[in-house]
């Protein structure tokens, strides 16, 4: 899988305090071939700053993350470039610590693989 985005989208409801945003999802959790995450946007509940999660690669804590706006994520203002290794067949966790008020969470993740030397 050379790139990838997924925008992960979970329910008020699911998005309860320990909770892993990215638990049922095959793309976090598979591929075999090392990757680097190289955005990151999170918005949704009911107002701006009033959900977090942690990431996670494996074990390996990446930061504090909270949503920056209501509704899906705009590419131009929500989304936030980053560059986290993703080793290949570790697993990208999203772990909730404030939980959504009421209304869905929406978490995109882009991805691009790493090339490998002859």
């Amino acid at each position: 899988m050379p790139s990838g985005s997924a925008m992960q989208v979970v329910a008020a409801a699911s998005a309860v305090v320990d909770a892993d945003l990215f638990a049922d999802v095959y793309w976090a959790h598979s591929g075999t071939e090392h990757r680097v995450i190289t955005g990151l946007a999170c918005t949704g509940s009911a107002a701006a700053a009033d959900f977090k999660f942690d990431l996670y690669i494996d074990q390996t804590y990446l930061g504090t993350y909270y949503n920056t706006n209501t509704g899906v994520p705009a590419i131009d203002h929500d989304q936030m470039p980053v560059n986290f290794i993703w080793p290949a067949g570790s697993r990208v966790r999203g772990i909730v610590r404030d939980a959504a008020a009421t209304n869905p969470v929406y978490v995109k993740v882009d991805w691009a693989s790493i090339a490998r030397r002859a």
